[in-house]
Protein backbone atom coordinates (compact mmCIF):
# COMPACT_ATOMS: atom_id res chain seq x y z
CA UNK A 1 0.00 0.00 0.00
CA UNK A 2 1.21 3.53 -0.80
CA UNK A 3 0.18 6.28 1.61
CA UNK A 4 -0.10 9.81 0.19
CA UNK A 5 0.27 11.64 3.49
CA UNK A 6 -2.90 10.55 5.30
CA UNK A 7 -3.54 12.15 8.71
CA UNK A 8 -5.76 9.42 10.18
CA UNK A 9 -4.98 5.85 11.28
CA UNK A 10 -4.70 4.44 7.76
CA UNK A 11 -1.00 3.55 8.01
CA UNK A 12 -1.35 1.94 11.43
CA UNK A 13 -4.42 -0.07 10.42
CA UNK A 14 -2.74 -1.27 7.22
CA UNK A 15 0.42 -2.34 9.01
CA UNK A 16 -1.59 -4.07 11.74
CA UNK A 17 -3.40 -6.02 9.01
CA UNK A 18 -0.11 -7.19 7.56
CA UNK A 19 0.24 -4.79 4.64
CA UNK A 20 3.57 -3.35 3.55
CA UNK A 21 3.17 0.43 3.66
CA UNK A 22 5.20 2.83 1.52
CA UNK A 23 5.10 6.52 2.38
CA UNK A 24 4.97 8.94 -0.56
CA UNK A 25 3.39 12.22 0.68
CA UNK A 26 4.59 14.44 -2.17
CA UNK A 27 3.74 14.60 -5.86
CA UNK A 28 0.68 14.00 -8.00
CA UNK A 29 -1.79 11.13 -7.81
CA UNK A 30 -0.29 9.81 -11.06
CA UNK A 31 3.18 9.90 -9.50
CA UNK A 32 1.87 8.08 -6.45
CA UNK A 33 0.47 5.28 -8.61
CA UNK A 34 3.70 4.95 -10.61
CA UNK A 35 5.66 4.82 -7.34
CA UNK A 36 3.49 1.94 -6.19
CA UNK A 37 4.08 0.08 -9.44
CA UNK A 38 7.86 0.54 -9.20
CA UNK A 39 7.77 -1.12 -5.77
CA UNK A 40 5.46 -3.97 -6.74
CA UNK A 41 5.85 -7.43 -8.23
CA UNK A 42 3.64 -9.61 -10.40
CA UNK A 43 2.26 -9.60 -13.93
CA UNK A 44 -1.04 -7.84 -13.23
CA UNK A 45 -1.53 -4.41 -11.62
CA UNK A 46 -4.71 -3.65 -9.67
CA UNK A 47 -5.11 -0.02 -8.60
CA UNK A 48 -7.54 0.53 -5.71
CA UNK A 49 -8.10 3.77 -3.82
CA UNK A 50 -8.58 3.76 -0.06
CA UNK A 51 -12.25 4.76 -0.34
CA UNK A 52 -13.10 1.80 -2.61
CA UNK A 53 -14.94 -1.21 -1.16
CA UNK A 54 -14.80 -4.56 -2.95
CA UNK A 55 -17.96 -6.63 -3.43
CA UNK A 56 -18.73 -10.34 -3.69
CA UNK A 57 -19.22 -9.85 -7.44
CA UNK A 58 -15.68 -8.51 -7.70
CA UNK A 59 -14.32 -11.44 -5.70
CA UNK A 60 -16.16 -13.93 -7.94
CA UNK A 61 -14.84 -12.47 -11.21
CA UNK A 62 -11.38 -11.04 -10.53
CA UNK A 63 -9.67 -14.42 -10.98
CA UNK A 64 -10.85 -14.74 -14.59
CA UNK A 65 -9.73 -11.20 -15.37
CA UNK A 66 -6.27 -11.72 -13.87
CA UNK A 67 -5.89 -14.98 -15.77
CA UNK A 68 -6.75 -13.38 -19.13
CA UNK A 69 -4.38 -10.46 -18.56
CA UNK A 70 -1.61 -12.80 -17.45
CA UNK A 71 -2.14 -14.72 -20.70
CA UNK A 72 -1.40 -11.58 -22.70
CA UNK A 73 -4.85 -10.16 -23.50
CA UNK A 74 -4.50 -6.51 -24.54
CA UNK A 75 -7.09 -5.05 -22.20
CA UNK A 76 -7.31 -2.19 -19.72
CA UNK A 77 -10.22 -2.85 -17.40
CA UNK A 78 -11.87 -2.16 -14.07
CA UNK A 79 -15.32 -0.72 -13.53
CA UNK A 80 -16.97 2.64 -12.96
CA UNK A 81 -17.47 3.14 -9.24
CA UNK A 82 -20.87 2.11 -7.83
CA UNK A 83 -22.61 4.33 -5.31
CA UNK A 84 -23.21 3.16 -1.72
CA UNK A 85 -26.30 1.07 -0.97
CA UNK A 86 -27.97 4.13 0.55
CA UNK A 87 -26.98 6.94 -1.85
CA UNK A 88 -27.67 10.61 -1.29
CA UNK A 89 -29.58 12.49 -3.99
CA UNK A 90 -26.45 13.54 -5.91
CA UNK A 91 -25.15 9.98 -5.96
CA UNK A 92 -28.57 8.67 -6.97
CA UNK A 93 -29.19 11.01 -9.90
CA UNK A 94 -25.69 11.94 -11.14
CA UNK A 95 -23.42 8.97 -10.40
CA UNK A 96 -25.68 5.91 -10.20
CA UNK A 97 -26.64 5.95 -13.94
CA UNK A 98 -22.93 5.88 -14.87
CA UNK A 99 -22.64 2.29 -13.65
CA UNK A 100 -24.09 0.98 -16.92
CA UNK A 101 -20.70 -0.11 -18.32
CA UNK A 102 -20.26 2.15 -21.36
CA UNK A 103 -17.95 4.83 -20.02
CA UNK A 104 -15.19 6.27 -22.19
CA UNK A 105 -12.41 5.73 -19.66
CA UNK A 106 -11.58 3.67 -16.59
CA UNK A 107 -11.34 5.33 -13.17
CA UNK A 108 -7.76 5.09 -11.93
CA UNK A 109 -9.06 4.35 -8.42
CA UNK A 110 -10.16 0.96 -9.77
CA UNK A 111 -8.04 0.18 -12.79
CA UNK A 112 -6.60 -3.19 -13.82
CA UNK A 113 -3.92 -3.76 -16.44
CA UNK A 114 -1.00 -6.08 -17.05
CA UNK A 115 2.43 -4.79 -16.11
CA UNK A 116 3.60 -5.38 -19.68
CA UNK A 117 0.92 -3.10 -21.15
CA UNK A 118 1.39 -0.53 -18.38
CA UNK A 119 5.09 -0.30 -19.21
CA UNK A 120 4.34 -0.26 -22.95
CA UNK A 121 2.24 2.91 -22.70
CA UNK A 122 4.54 4.56 -20.18
CA UNK A 123 2.38 4.35 -17.06
CA UNK A 124 0.55 7.38 -15.68
CA UNK A 125 1.57 10.90 -16.73
CA UNK A 126 3.05 12.33 -13.52
CA UNK A 127 2.81 15.93 -14.77
CA UNK A 128 -0.99 15.80 -14.57
CA UNK A 129 -2.53 17.05 -11.34
CA UNK A 130 -5.83 15.41 -12.27
CA UNK A 131 -7.29 13.49 -15.21
CA UNK A 132 -4.59 10.82 -15.20
CA UNK A 133 -7.26 8.15 -15.66
CA UNK A 134 -8.62 9.68 -18.86
CA UNK A 135 -5.11 10.23 -20.15
CA UNK A 136 -3.95 6.65 -19.65
CA UNK A 137 -7.21 5.35 -21.14
CA UNK A 138 -6.73 7.63 -24.17
CA UNK A 139 -3.17 6.42 -24.71
CA UNK A 140 -4.20 2.79 -24.20
CA UNK A 141 -6.81 3.04 -26.96
CA UNK A 142 -4.24 4.68 -29.23
CA UNK A 143 -1.99 1.65 -28.63
CA UNK A 144 -4.79 -0.73 -29.68
CA UNK A 145 -5.53 -1.79 -26.11
CA UNK A 146 -9.23 -2.50 -25.55
CA UNK A 147 -11.01 -0.68 -22.74
CA UNK A 148 -13.55 -2.82 -20.88
CA UNK A 149 -15.73 -1.13 -18.26
CA UNK A 150 -16.56 -4.47 -16.64
CA UNK A 151 -19.77 -4.26 -14.60
CA UNK A 152 -19.00 -7.71 -13.16
CA UNK A 153 -16.12 -6.14 -11.22
CA UNK A 154 -18.42 -4.06 -9.05
CA UNK A 155 -16.83 -1.85 -6.41
CA UNK A 156 -18.41 0.75 -4.14
CA UNK A 157 -17.04 4.28 -3.88
CA UNK A 158 -17.40 5.95 -0.48
CA UNK A 159 -15.75 9.14 -1.70
CA UNK A 160 -18.49 10.62 -3.87
CA UNK A 161 -19.52 14.19 -2.88
CA UNK A 162 -22.27 14.38 -0.28
CA UNK A 163 -23.37 17.95 -1.01
CA UNK A 164 -23.46 20.45 -3.88
CA UNK A 165 -20.56 22.33 -2.28
CA UNK A 166 -18.43 19.16 -2.28
CA UNK A 167 -19.55 18.42 -5.83
CA UNK A 168 -18.54 21.90 -7.01
CA UNK A 169 -15.16 21.62 -5.27
CA UNK A 170 -14.58 18.23 -6.89
CA UNK A 171 -15.40 19.48 -10.39
CA UNK A 172 -13.31 22.63 -9.94
CA UNK A 173 -10.35 20.38 -9.10
CA UNK A 174 -11.01 18.08 -12.06
CA UNK A 175 -11.33 21.09 -14.35
CA UNK A 176 -7.84 22.26 -13.49
CA UNK A 177 -6.49 19.42 -15.61
CA UNK A 178 -8.15 20.96 -18.66
CA UNK A 179 -6.05 24.12 -18.33
CA UNK A 180 -2.71 22.43 -17.74
CA UNK A 181 -1.77 23.71 -21.18
CA UNK A 182 -3.34 25.39 -24.19
CA UNK A 183 -3.30 22.02 -25.95
CA UNK A 184 -5.26 20.32 -23.18
CA UNK A 185 -7.77 23.18 -23.11
CA UNK A 186 -8.50 23.06 -26.84
CA UNK A 187 -8.72 19.26 -26.73
CA UNK A 188 -11.37 19.38 -24.00
CA UNK A 189 -14.94 19.99 -25.19
CA UNK A 190 -16.05 20.30 -21.56
CA UNK A 191 -13.52 23.07 -20.87
CA UNK A 192 -14.59 25.07 -23.91
CA UNK A 193 -18.31 24.70 -23.14
CA UNK A 194 -17.65 25.64 -19.51
CA UNK A 195 -15.80 28.80 -20.55
CA UNK A 196 -18.67 29.69 -22.88
CA UNK A 197 -21.05 29.11 -19.97
CA UNK A 198 -19.23 31.68 -17.84
CA UNK A 199 -19.03 34.16 -20.72
CA UNK A 200 -22.79 33.85 -21.29
CA UNK A 201 -23.41 34.73 -17.65
CA UNK A 202 -21.12 37.75 -17.81
CA UNK A 203 -23.00 38.89 -20.92
CA UNK A 204 -26.28 38.24 -19.12
CA UNK A 205 -25.27 40.55 -16.28
CA UNK A 206 -24.12 43.21 -18.73
CA UNK A 207 -27.30 43.27 -20.82
CA UNK A 208 -29.51 42.98 -17.74
CA UNK A 209 -27.87 46.16 -16.46
CA UNK A 210 -28.73 47.78 -19.79
CA UNK A 211 -32.32 46.49 -19.45
CA UNK A 212 -32.07 44.85 -22.88
CA UNK A 213 -34.86 42.31 -22.41
CA UNK A 214 -34.53 40.67 -25.82
CA UNK A 215 -30.84 39.87 -25.46
CA UNK A 216 -31.32 38.75 -21.84
CA UNK A 217 -34.01 36.34 -22.99
CA UNK A 218 -31.75 34.90 -25.70
CA UNK A 219 -28.92 34.47 -23.20
CA UNK A 220 -31.19 32.75 -20.68
CA UNK A 221 -32.40 30.36 -23.37
CA UNK A 222 -28.78 29.66 -24.35
CA UNK A 223 -27.75 28.85 -20.77
CA UNK A 224 -30.81 26.66 -20.25
CA UNK A 225 -30.15 24.86 -23.53
CA UNK A 226 -26.60 24.02 -22.47
CA UNK A 227 -27.54 22.41 -19.15
CA UNK A 228 -30.67 20.62 -20.35
CA UNK A 229 -29.01 19.53 -23.58
CA UNK A 230 -26.02 18.04 -21.77
CA UNK A 231 -28.29 16.33 -19.23
CA UNK A 232 -30.32 14.80 -22.05
CA UNK A 233 -27.28 13.64 -24.02
CA UNK A 234 -25.68 11.97 -21.03
CA UNK A 235 -28.80 10.61 -19.31
CA UNK A 236 -31.26 10.18 -22.18
CA UNK A 237 -31.87 6.53 -21.30
CA UNK A 238 -32.87 7.48 -17.75
CA UNK A 239 -36.30 8.67 -16.47
CA UNK A 240 -37.33 12.27 -17.14
CA UNK A 241 -36.90 13.07 -13.44
CA UNK A 242 -33.22 12.16 -13.66
CA UNK A 243 -32.71 14.42 -16.68
CA UNK A 244 -34.51 17.28 -14.94
CA UNK A 245 -32.49 16.99 -11.69
CA UNK A 246 -29.22 16.61 -13.57
CA UNK A 247 -29.97 19.76 -15.57
CA UNK A 248 -29.75 21.61 -12.26
CA UNK A 249 -26.61 19.70 -11.23
CA UNK A 250 -25.09 20.52 -14.63
CA UNK A 251 -25.60 24.20 -13.83
CA UNK A 252 -23.35 23.79 -10.78
CA UNK A 253 -21.00 21.56 -12.77
CA UNK A 254 -20.40 24.12 -15.51
CA UNK A 255 -19.93 26.94 -13.02
CA UNK A 256 -17.24 24.91 -11.23
CA UNK A 257 -15.58 23.80 -14.47
CA UNK A 258 -15.91 27.29 -15.93
CA UNK A 259 -14.23 28.94 -12.98
CA UNK A 260 -11.40 26.43 -13.16
CA UNK A 261 -10.77 27.39 -16.81
CA UNK A 262 -10.23 30.95 -15.61
CA UNK A 263 -7.54 29.80 -13.19
CA UNK A 264 -4.85 29.04 -15.75
CA UNK A 265 -1.99 27.94 -13.45
CA UNK A 266 0.59 28.68 -16.15
CA UNK A 267 1.17 27.08 -19.49
CA UNK A 268 3.19 23.94 -18.91
CA UNK A 269 4.46 21.58 -21.56
CA UNK A 270 1.90 20.64 -24.20
CA UNK A 271 0.18 17.60 -22.73
CA UNK A 272 -2.02 15.27 -24.72
CA UNK A 273 -4.91 15.16 -22.35
CA UNK A 274 -8.66 15.76 -22.54
CA UNK A 275 -11.70 14.87 -20.44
Amino acid sequence: MVDHGSSDNTVKLAETSGAKVLLHPEGTIAGLRNFGVSNSKGKVLVFLDADILLTHDWESNIGKVVASLSAGERVLTGSWYSVPDKPNWIEKFWFKPLERGDNSHINSGHLIISRQLFDEIGGFDETLETGEDYDISFRAKAANIRLIDDVRLRVIHEGYPKSLAEFAKREFWHGKGDVASLASFFQSKVAMVALLFVILHLALIFFAALANVAVVYILLVSVTSIVTGMAYLKYRTEPVTTIFVNSFIYYVYFWARGLSTLSFPGIRSMQKRTR
